[in-house]
Protein backbone atom coordinates (compact mmCIF):
# COMPACT_ATOMS: atom_id res chain seq x y z
CA UNK A 1 0.00 0.00 0.00
CA UNK A 2 1.50 3.95 -0.89
CA UNK A 3 2.04 6.07 1.67
CA UNK A 4 0.43 9.45 1.90
CA UNK A 5 3.20 11.12 0.02
CA UNK A 6 2.29 8.30 -2.80
CA UNK A 7 5.68 6.13 -2.25
CA UNK A 8 5.91 2.78 -1.10
CA UNK A 9 5.70 1.68 2.63
CA UNK A 10 8.33 0.25 4.60
CA UNK A 11 6.52 -3.37 4.62
CA UNK A 12 6.91 -2.76 0.70
CA UNK A 13 10.37 -1.94 0.60
CA UNK A 14 11.50 -4.90 2.69
CA UNK A 15 9.36 -6.81 0.69
CA UNK A 16 11.39 -5.86 -2.64
CA UNK A 17 14.62 -5.84 -1.34
CA UNK A 18 13.49 -9.56 0.45
CA UNK A 19 13.29 -10.40 -3.00
CA UNK A 20 15.93 -8.60 -4.70
CA UNK A 21 18.03 -10.94 -2.40
CA UNK A 22 16.23 -13.91 -3.05
CA UNK A 23 16.43 -13.79 -6.72
CA UNK A 24 20.33 -12.84 -6.54
CA UNK A 25 20.53 -15.93 -4.09
CA UNK A 26 19.29 -18.33 -6.57
CA UNK A 27 20.70 -17.08 -9.84
CA UNK A 28 24.60 -17.19 -7.80
CA UNK A 29 23.76 -20.65 -6.06
CA UNK A 30 20.45 -22.11 -6.80
CA UNK A 31 19.73 -21.77 -3.25
CA UNK A 32 15.79 -20.28 -2.81
CA UNK A 33 15.58 -17.96 0.31
CA UNK A 34 11.76 -17.79 1.51
CA UNK A 35 9.94 -14.75 0.81
CA UNK A 36 8.83 -12.77 4.23
CA UNK A 37 5.61 -14.99 5.38
CA UNK A 38 6.53 -17.95 3.00
CA UNK A 39 7.68 -21.81 4.44
CA UNK A 40 11.24 -22.25 4.31
CA UNK A 41 12.09 -25.11 1.84
CA UNK A 42 13.60 -28.03 3.54
CA UNK A 43 15.30 -31.02 1.48
CA UNK A 44 15.58 -34.23 3.58
CA UNK A 45 18.45 -37.09 3.07
CA UNK A 46 17.92 -40.33 4.12
CA UNK A 47 19.63 -43.89 2.96
CA UNK A 48 17.81 -46.37 1.71
CA UNK A 49 16.93 -48.27 5.05
CA UNK A 50 15.16 -45.32 6.80
CA UNK A 51 14.48 -44.21 3.22
CA UNK A 52 11.88 -47.39 3.04
CA UNK A 53 13.81 -48.63 -0.05
CA UNK A 54 15.27 -52.03 2.00
CA UNK A 55 18.31 -53.18 4.35
CA UNK A 56 21.82 -54.06 3.44
CA UNK A 57 20.50 -56.03 0.11
CA UNK A 58 19.54 -52.75 -1.37
CA UNK A 59 22.47 -50.29 -0.12
CA UNK A 60 23.73 -49.93 -3.85
CA UNK A 61 20.50 -48.47 -5.29
CA UNK A 62 21.55 -45.19 -6.93
CA UNK A 63 20.07 -41.74 -5.78
CA UNK A 64 16.34 -41.75 -5.94
CA UNK A 65 14.03 -38.46 -5.61
CA UNK A 66 10.81 -38.09 -3.96
CA UNK A 67 8.36 -35.41 -3.49
CA UNK A 68 7.33 -34.11 0.28
CA UNK A 69 8.31 -36.00 3.38
CA UNK A 70 9.49 -39.61 3.86
CA UNK A 71 9.89 -41.84 6.98
CA UNK A 72 11.41 -39.66 9.64
CA UNK A 73 10.68 -36.92 7.54
CA UNK A 74 7.10 -36.59 8.44
CA UNK A 75 8.69 -36.39 12.04
CA UNK A 76 10.62 -33.90 11.15
CA UNK A 77 7.83 -31.94 9.78
CA UNK A 78 5.67 -32.07 12.75
CA UNK A 79 8.41 -30.36 14.27
CA UNK A 80 9.33 -27.75 11.95
CA UNK A 81 5.00 -26.54 11.82
CA UNK A 82 3.94 -24.28 9.74
CA UNK A 83 7.78 -22.62 10.04
CA UNK A 84 8.87 -24.69 7.01
CA UNK A 85 7.88 -27.76 4.62
CA UNK A 86 10.17 -30.78 3.63
CA UNK A 87 9.35 -30.17 -0.40
CA UNK A 88 11.71 -33.40 -1.00
CA UNK A 89 13.04 -36.20 0.13
CA UNK A 90 16.82 -37.61 -1.37
CA UNK A 91 17.05 -41.75 -0.76
CA UNK A 92 20.39 -43.20 -1.73
CA UNK A 93 22.15 -46.59 -0.76
CA UNK A 94 24.75 -46.16 1.30
CA UNK A 95 27.53 -48.41 -0.55
CA UNK A 96 26.49 -46.48 -3.61
CA UNK A 97 27.27 -43.09 -1.92
CA UNK A 98 30.68 -44.22 -0.53
CA UNK A 99 31.54 -46.24 -3.63
CA UNK A 100 30.43 -44.25 -6.39
CA UNK A 101 30.68 -40.98 -4.88
CA UNK A 102 30.79 -38.85 -8.02
CA UNK A 103 27.79 -40.36 -9.20
CA UNK A 104 25.84 -40.19 -6.37
CA UNK A 105 27.09 -36.27 -5.67
CA UNK A 106 26.00 -35.35 -9.50
CA UNK A 107 23.00 -36.61 -9.06
CA UNK A 108 22.41 -34.87 -5.45
CA UNK A 109 23.98 -31.74 -6.75
CA UNK A 110 21.48 -31.70 -9.34
CA UNK A 111 18.54 -32.51 -7.17
CA UNK A 112 19.24 -29.92 -5.09
CA UNK A 113 19.35 -27.21 -7.82
CA UNK A 114 16.45 -28.41 -8.86
CA UNK A 115 14.27 -28.11 -5.29
CA UNK A 116 16.17 -24.93 -4.55
CA UNK A 117 16.17 -25.63 -0.73
CA UNK A 118 16.61 -22.90 1.96
CA UNK A 119 18.09 -25.56 3.71
CA UNK A 120 18.90 -29.23 3.62
CA UNK A 121 18.49 -31.73 6.79
CA UNK A 122 20.77 -34.97 6.76
CA UNK A 123 19.83 -37.58 8.88
CA UNK A 124 19.81 -38.95 11.69
CA UNK A 125 22.34 -40.76 10.94
CA UNK A 126 23.30 -41.87 15.15
CA UNK A 127 26.47 -44.45 15.26
CA UNK A 128 25.90 -45.49 11.86
CA UNK A 129 28.98 -44.77 9.64
CA UNK A 130 28.74 -45.38 6.07
CA UNK A 131 25.46 -43.18 6.96
CA UNK A 132 26.68 -40.46 8.60
CA UNK A 133 29.52 -40.48 5.84
CA UNK A 134 26.68 -39.80 3.40
CA UNK A 135 25.45 -36.87 5.73
CA UNK A 136 28.44 -35.61 5.51
CA UNK A 137 28.76 -35.25 1.71
CA UNK A 138 25.60 -33.95 1.37
CA UNK A 139 26.54 -31.12 3.97
CA UNK A 140 29.29 -31.06 1.45
CA UNK A 141 27.33 -30.34 -1.48
CA UNK A 142 25.51 -27.60 0.50
CA UNK A 143 28.40 -25.84 1.10
CA UNK A 144 29.66 -25.74 -2.30
CA UNK A 145 26.26 -24.81 -3.33
CA UNK A 146 26.12 -22.20 -1.27
CA UNK A 147 23.12 -23.89 0.56
CA UNK A 148 22.93 -24.21 4.38
CA UNK A 149 22.51 -27.78 6.28
CA UNK A 150 22.55 -29.37 9.55
CA UNK A 151 22.93 -32.92 9.90
CA UNK A 152 22.74 -35.42 13.48
CA UNK A 153 25.15 -38.12 14.33
CA UNK A 154 27.16 -39.85 17.23
CA UNK A 155 30.20 -37.64 17.86
CA UNK A 156 32.47 -40.26 16.87
CA UNK A 157 30.58 -41.21 13.53
CA UNK A 158 33.17 -41.31 10.58
CA UNK A 159 30.91 -38.77 8.95
CA UNK A 160 32.29 -36.23 11.40
CA UNK A 161 36.04 -37.73 11.47
CA UNK A 162 36.38 -37.35 7.79
CA UNK A 163 33.89 -33.97 6.87
CA UNK A 164 33.21 -32.97 9.69
CA UNK A 165 35.23 -29.31 9.51
CA UNK A 166 32.08 -26.87 9.66
CA UNK A 167 29.25 -29.13 9.24
CA UNK A 168 26.71 -28.30 11.80
CA UNK A 169 25.91 -31.34 13.42
CA UNK A 170 23.24 -32.45 16.28
CA UNK A 171 25.29 -34.65 18.89
CA UNK A 172 23.57 -37.93 19.56
CA UNK A 173 23.31 -40.94 20.85
CA UNK A 174 23.99 -44.66 19.47
CA UNK A 175 20.43 -45.69 19.74
CA UNK A 176 17.53 -44.89 16.99
CA UNK A 177 14.85 -44.43 19.37
CA UNK A 178 16.06 -41.39 20.25
CA UNK A 179 14.98 -39.85 16.78
CA UNK A 180 12.05 -37.70 18.00
CA UNK A 181 13.94 -35.67 20.62
CA UNK A 182 16.67 -35.33 17.91
CA UNK A 183 14.23 -34.43 14.92
CA UNK A 184 13.36 -31.88 17.82
CA UNK A 185 16.53 -30.28 18.31
CA UNK A 186 17.35 -30.18 14.61
CA UNK A 187 13.91 -28.60 13.45
CA UNK A 188 14.88 -25.16 15.55
CA UNK A 189 18.41 -25.22 13.91
CA UNK A 190 17.15 -26.30 9.86
CA UNK A 191 14.48 -22.90 10.72
CA UNK A 192 17.28 -20.97 11.78
CA UNK A 193 19.78 -21.74 9.17
CA UNK A 194 16.77 -21.46 5.84
CA UNK A 195 15.92 -17.83 7.35
CA UNK A 196 19.17 -16.35 6.86
CA UNK A 197 19.63 -16.99 10.92
CA UNK A 198 23.10 -16.78 12.08
CA UNK A 199 23.88 -19.65 14.74
CA UNK A 200 24.53 -19.37 18.50
CA UNK A 201 27.35 -20.42 20.55
CA UNK A 202 27.43 -24.68 19.99
CA UNK A 203 26.63 -25.17 23.69
CA UNK A 204 23.79 -22.18 23.40
CA UNK A 205 21.93 -23.65 19.82
CA UNK A 206 23.02 -27.47 20.84
CA UNK A 207 25.17 -28.22 17.93
CA UNK A 208 29.30 -29.99 18.46
CA UNK A 209 31.62 -27.18 17.90
CA UNK A 210 32.83 -26.66 14.47
CA UNK A 211 36.42 -25.13 15.53
CA UNK A 212 35.35 -21.46 15.18
CA UNK A 213 36.38 -19.17 18.01
CA UNK A 214 34.25 -15.82 18.09
CA UNK A 215 35.49 -13.21 20.84
CA UNK A 216 32.53 -11.96 23.49
CA UNK A 217 32.66 -9.98 26.39
CA UNK A 218 32.68 -11.20 30.25
CA UNK A 219 31.56 -9.56 33.17
CA UNK A 220 34.87 -10.47 34.67
CA UNK A 221 38.24 -11.00 33.74
CA UNK A 222 40.22 -14.25 32.87
CA UNK A 223 41.66 -14.21 35.89
CA UNK A 224 38.91 -14.35 38.29
CA UNK A 225 37.14 -16.15 36.45
CA UNK A 226 39.67 -18.79 36.23
CA UNK A 227 39.63 -19.05 39.84
CA UNK A 228 35.65 -19.60 40.17
CA UNK A 229 36.51 -22.75 38.11
CA UNK A 230 39.29 -23.78 40.16
CA UNK A 231 37.21 -23.92 43.32
CA UNK A 232 34.11 -25.33 41.31
CA UNK A 233 36.57 -27.94 40.38
CA UNK A 234 37.97 -28.52 44.20
CA UNK A 235 35.03 -28.74 45.58
CA UNK A 236 33.14 -30.93 43.07
CA UNK A 237 30.79 -28.39 41.65
CA UNK A 238 29.78 -28.33 37.93
CA UNK A 239 31.18 -26.05 36.11
CA UNK A 240 31.70 -25.14 32.26
CA UNK A 241 34.95 -24.65 31.30
CA UNK A 242 35.92 -21.53 28.19
CA UNK A 243 37.88 -24.44 26.18
CA UNK A 244 37.05 -27.57 25.99
CA UNK A 245 39.04 -30.57 26.30
CA UNK A 246 38.17 -33.87 24.14
CA UNK A 247 38.10 -36.49 26.18
CA UNK A 248 39.95 -39.98 24.69
CA UNK A 249 39.30 -42.82 25.60
CA UNK A 250 42.75 -44.62 27.15
CA UNK A 251 44.59 -47.76 25.83
CA UNK A 252 45.13 -49.61 29.37
CA UNK A 253 46.98 -52.81 26.61
CA UNK A 254 48.56 -50.49 24.34
CA UNK A 255 52.93 -50.36 25.21
CA UNK A 256 52.32 -46.90 23.96
CA UNK A 257 49.45 -45.87 26.39
CA UNK A 258 49.59 -42.61 28.24
CA UNK A 259 49.56 -43.13 32.20
CA UNK A 260 46.28 -41.31 33.26
CA UNK A 261 46.88 -37.33 33.88
CA UNK A 262 46.96 -36.92 37.99
CA UNK A 263 44.38 -34.79 38.82
CA UNK A 264 45.87 -31.63 40.65
CA UNK A 265 47.98 -31.08 37.90
CA UNK A 266 45.04 -32.20 34.73
CA UNK A 267 43.20 -29.20 36.88
CA UNK A 268 46.29 -26.53 37.07
CA UNK A 269 47.29 -26.95 33.45
CA UNK A 270 43.48 -26.42 32.39
CA UNK A 271 42.81 -23.45 34.39
CA UNK A 272 45.94 -21.86 33.20
CA UNK A 273 44.99 -22.92 29.72
CA UNK A 274 42.22 -20.19 29.84
CA UNK A 275 43.96 -17.36 32.16
CA UNK A 276 43.68 -14.00 30.59
CA UNK A 277 43.96 -10.34 31.65
CA UNK A 278 41.23 -8.94 29.82
CA UNK A 279 37.32 -9.43 29.99
CA UNK A 280 37.48 -10.73 26.56
CA UNK A 281 37.39 -14.83 25.68
CA UNK A 282 36.30 -17.39 23.02
CA UNK A 283 32.98 -18.64 22.33
CA UNK A 284 32.39 -21.75 20.30
CA UNK A 285 30.62 -21.83 17.34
Amino acid sequence: MPNHDGGMSMVEVVRQAHHERSSTAVANTGRKRPFVGEPIRVVHYLNQFVGGIGGEERANVPVHLREGPVGPGRALQRHLGDAATVVATIVAGDNHVIEETETASDAMREALREWQPSVVVAGPAFDAGRYGMGCGIVSGLCAELGTPSVTAMHPDNSGIVVHGKGMVVVPTGVDASEMQSILGRVAPLAIKLGSGGELGPADVDGYLPRGYRRLVEREKSGAPRALDMLAAYVHGRPFTTEIPVRAYDDAPDSHYAAKPPIHGRYGTRHFSDIFGYGLQSADSY
